[in-house]
Protein backbone atom coordinates (compact mmCIF):
# COMPACT_ATOMS: atom_id res chain seq x y z
CA UNK A 1 0.00 0.00 0.00
CA UNK A 2 2.91 2.59 0.68
CA UNK A 3 4.94 2.09 -2.32
CA UNK A 4 0.99 2.24 -4.11
CA UNK A 5 0.49 5.75 -2.21
CA UNK A 6 4.19 6.97 -2.95
CA UNK A 7 3.68 6.06 -6.87
CA UNK A 8 0.75 8.25 -6.93
CA UNK A 9 1.97 11.03 -4.49
CA UNK A 10 3.22 14.66 -5.63
CA UNK A 11 5.86 16.47 -3.89
CA UNK A 12 5.35 19.87 -3.94
CA UNK A 13 6.91 22.49 -2.23
CA UNK A 14 5.76 26.19 -0.65
CA UNK A 15 7.94 29.10 -0.19
CA UNK A 16 7.13 31.23 3.06
CA UNK A 17 3.97 32.53 3.28
CA UNK A 18 2.58 30.72 0.88
CA UNK A 19 -0.54 28.92 1.24
CA UNK A 20 -1.71 25.24 1.30
CA UNK A 21 -5.02 25.76 1.14
CA UNK A 22 -7.40 28.56 2.16
CA UNK A 23 -10.37 28.54 3.63
CA UNK A 24 -13.50 27.90 1.96
CA UNK A 25 -11.57 26.46 -0.66
CA UNK A 26 -12.18 22.51 -1.63
CA UNK A 27 -10.22 19.85 -0.27
CA UNK A 28 -8.56 17.81 -3.56
CA UNK A 29 -6.11 16.29 -1.90
CA UNK A 30 -4.55 15.16 1.12
CA UNK A 31 -1.00 16.08 2.48
CA UNK A 32 1.74 14.94 4.39
CA UNK A 33 4.25 17.89 5.74
CA UNK A 34 7.94 16.19 5.21
CA UNK A 35 10.12 19.22 6.13
CA UNK A 36 8.90 22.85 7.01
CA UNK A 37 6.38 24.30 9.78
CA UNK A 38 2.83 25.57 9.07
CA UNK A 39 -0.03 27.47 10.60
CA UNK A 40 -3.41 26.33 10.94
CA UNK A 41 -5.77 30.23 11.14
CA UNK A 42 -8.38 32.55 10.82
CA UNK A 43 -8.36 35.45 10.31
CA UNK A 44 -11.30 38.11 10.88
CA UNK A 45 -11.85 41.04 8.70
CA UNK A 46 -10.54 43.75 10.71
CA UNK A 47 -6.86 41.54 10.04
CA UNK A 48 -6.47 39.98 13.26
CA UNK A 49 -5.28 36.62 13.54
CA UNK A 50 -6.00 33.67 15.69
CA UNK A 51 -3.49 30.46 15.80
CA UNK A 52 -5.33 27.56 16.11
CA UNK A 53 -2.33 24.78 15.65
CA UNK A 54 0.63 24.44 13.98
CA UNK A 55 1.77 21.55 12.00
CA UNK A 56 4.92 20.23 10.86
CA UNK A 57 6.71 16.78 10.15
CA UNK A 58 4.35 13.87 9.42
CA UNK A 59 1.74 16.04 10.54
CA UNK A 60 -1.45 16.18 7.72
CA UNK A 61 -3.29 18.79 6.06
CA UNK A 62 -6.84 18.64 4.39
CA UNK A 63 -7.73 15.17 6.21
CA UNK A 64 -11.67 16.25 5.12
CA UNK A 65 -10.60 15.47 1.51
CA UNK A 66 -11.63 11.98 2.08
CA UNK A 67 -14.80 13.15 1.53
CA UNK A 68 -16.64 14.92 -1.68
CA UNK A 69 -17.44 18.45 -1.65
CA UNK A 70 -16.10 19.49 1.78
CA UNK A 71 -13.96 22.92 2.08
CA UNK A 72 -11.28 23.91 4.47
CA UNK A 73 -12.51 25.32 7.48
CA UNK A 74 -9.21 27.12 8.04
CA UNK A 75 -5.79 28.74 6.38
CA UNK A 76 -2.93 26.46 6.09
CA UNK A 77 0.12 28.90 5.38
CA UNK A 78 3.48 27.53 5.11
CA UNK A 79 5.33 29.81 7.90
CA UNK A 80 8.97 28.50 6.14
CA UNK A 81 9.60 26.80 3.25
CA UNK A 82 7.59 23.80 2.95
CA UNK A 83 7.95 20.23 1.60
CA UNK A 84 4.68 17.91 1.18
CA UNK A 85 3.82 14.68 -0.35
CA UNK A 86 0.16 15.44 -1.91
CA UNK A 87 -2.31 12.28 -2.49
CA UNK A 88 -5.32 13.43 -4.61
CA UNK A 89 -8.37 11.72 -3.40
CA UNK A 90 -9.15 9.81 -6.19
CA UNK A 91 -6.25 7.64 -4.85
CA UNK A 92 -7.37 7.55 -1.26
CA UNK A 93 -10.49 6.33 -2.75
CA UNK A 94 -9.27 3.67 -4.12
CA UNK A 95 -7.36 2.37 -0.49
CA UNK A 96 -10.23 3.41 1.59
CA UNK A 97 -10.61 -0.14 2.04
CA UNK A 98 -6.95 -1.10 3.43
CA UNK A 99 -6.75 -1.65 6.51
CA UNK A 100 -3.54 -0.42 7.83
CA UNK A 101 -4.73 3.29 5.62
CA UNK A 102 -7.58 3.11 7.33
CA UNK A 103 -6.91 2.57 10.59
CA UNK A 104 -4.15 5.58 9.89
CA UNK A 105 -6.55 7.82 8.83
CA UNK A 106 -9.26 7.24 11.71
CA UNK A 107 -6.35 7.85 13.89
CA UNK A 108 -5.67 11.26 12.26
CA UNK A 109 -9.29 12.43 12.41
CA UNK A 110 -9.68 11.54 15.96
CA UNK A 111 -6.47 13.27 17.05
CA UNK A 112 -7.60 16.53 14.77
CA UNK A 113 -11.48 15.94 16.32
CA UNK A 114 -9.78 15.75 19.79
CA UNK A 115 -7.81 18.78 19.26
CA UNK A 116 -10.63 21.04 18.21
CA UNK A 117 -12.51 19.96 21.38
CA UNK A 118 -9.59 20.95 23.54
CA UNK A 119 -8.74 23.89 21.93
CA UNK A 120 -12.74 25.08 22.87
CA UNK A 121 -12.77 23.63 26.41
CA UNK A 122 -9.98 26.03 26.61
CA UNK A 123 -11.30 28.63 25.43
CA UNK A 124 -14.22 28.21 26.95
CA UNK A 125 -13.21 27.49 30.68
CA UNK A 126 -9.85 28.87 31.40
CA UNK A 127 -8.25 32.02 32.02
CA UNK A 128 -5.45 33.95 29.61
CA UNK A 129 -2.84 32.80 32.25
CA UNK A 130 -4.43 29.25 32.31
CA UNK A 131 -4.31 28.87 28.68
CA UNK A 132 -0.88 30.52 28.47
CA UNK A 133 0.28 28.02 30.73
CA UNK A 134 -0.91 24.92 29.09
CA UNK A 135 0.37 26.63 25.96
CA UNK A 136 3.78 26.43 26.71
CA UNK A 137 3.88 23.34 28.18
CA UNK A 138 2.40 21.40 25.22
CA UNK A 139 4.94 23.54 23.07
CA UNK A 140 7.90 22.90 24.86
CA UNK A 141 6.98 18.88 26.14
CA UNK A 142 4.30 17.79 24.65
CA UNK A 143 5.31 19.26 21.17
CA UNK A 144 9.02 18.99 21.60
CA UNK A 145 9.76 18.84 17.57
CA UNK A 146 8.45 22.33 17.01
CA UNK A 147 10.80 23.29 19.63
CA UNK A 148 13.59 21.16 18.65
CA UNK A 149 13.14 22.35 14.72
CA UNK A 150 12.51 25.81 15.01
CA UNK A 151 13.56 27.32 18.39
CA UNK A 152 13.27 30.57 17.19
CA UNK A 153 10.16 30.63 15.92
CA UNK A 154 8.11 31.09 19.58
CA UNK A 155 8.39 34.80 19.66
CA UNK A 156 6.39 36.59 22.09
CA UNK A 157 3.98 38.15 19.19
CA UNK A 158 3.57 34.50 18.08
CA UNK A 159 2.46 33.10 21.36
CA UNK A 160 -0.18 35.98 21.96
CA UNK A 161 -1.58 35.03 18.54
CA UNK A 162 -1.68 31.25 19.79
CA UNK A 163 -3.13 32.33 23.03
CA UNK A 164 -5.50 34.33 21.22
CA UNK A 165 -4.63 37.54 23.21
CA UNK A 166 -2.85 40.90 22.48
CA UNK A 167 1.19 41.03 23.63
CA UNK A 168 0.92 43.20 26.48
CA UNK A 169 -1.47 40.83 28.09
CA UNK A 170 0.75 37.91 27.05
CA UNK A 171 3.97 39.75 27.96
CA UNK A 172 2.07 40.07 31.87
CA UNK A 173 1.30 36.77 32.28
CA UNK A 174 4.76 35.61 31.41
CA UNK A 175 6.51 38.13 33.80
CA UNK A 176 4.06 36.31 36.23
CA UNK A 177 5.76 33.05 35.09
CA UNK A 178 9.20 34.56 35.42
CA UNK A 179 9.06 35.73 38.43
CA UNK A 180 7.57 31.98 40.03
CA UNK A 181 10.37 30.52 38.86
CA UNK A 182 8.46 28.67 36.11
CA UNK A 183 10.61 29.72 33.05
CA UNK A 184 13.30 32.33 31.72
CA UNK A 185 13.47 34.63 28.96
CA UNK A 186 16.56 35.65 26.84
CA UNK A 187 16.72 37.52 24.12
CA UNK A 188 13.08 37.09 23.23
CA UNK A 189 13.27 33.31 23.56
CA UNK A 190 11.35 31.58 26.52
CA UNK A 191 13.04 28.66 28.14
CA UNK A 192 11.13 26.42 31.03
CA UNK A 193 12.89 26.17 33.75
CA UNK A 194 10.55 24.58 36.00
CA UNK A 195 7.73 22.75 34.42
CA UNK A 196 5.68 21.55 38.04
CA UNK A 197 5.80 25.37 38.76
CA UNK A 198 4.48 25.97 35.35
CA UNK A 199 1.91 23.64 35.38
CA UNK A 200 0.59 24.69 38.50
CA UNK A 201 -1.06 28.35 36.51
CA UNK A 202 -2.30 25.74 33.88
CA UNK A 203 -5.47 24.37 35.75
CA UNK A 204 -9.43 26.41 35.15
CA UNK A 205 -10.71 29.09 37.21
Amino acid sequence: MQSFVASRATTRRFKQGTPLLRKGASQSSLMLITAGLVKVSLTSWSGREVILKMCTDRDFVGLGSILEGTVSPADHIAETNATVLQVPNSTLRMILDEAPFNAALHQGMFDAYRQAIETIEVIALYSLRARLARLLLSLFLDDAKLMLFYPTYFTQERLAQLANATRPKVNGHLQVFKEAGAIRIEAGQIKITSPETLGRFSSPD
